[in-house]
């Protein structure tokens, strides 16, 4: 794999790394820990929860 390869393949994971975690992260997006905890407990989010 040359260098330029390398770069590329790594830019593509990071974006599919960042596409990932907005996936997961929509549910709670933008709310506080307080916000969280009062919608799915104290423990928070643990488990996939629909956006």
């Amino acid at each position: 794999m040359t260098g330029n390869e390398r770069v590329v393949e790594s830019f593509k994971g990071c974006l599919l790394g960042g596409v990932v975690g907005d996936a997961l992260g929509a549910s709670i997006a933008f709310q506080s820990l307080s916000q969280i905890q009062s919608i799915f407990g104290q423990q928070g989010l643990t488990e996939y929860e629909p956006a």
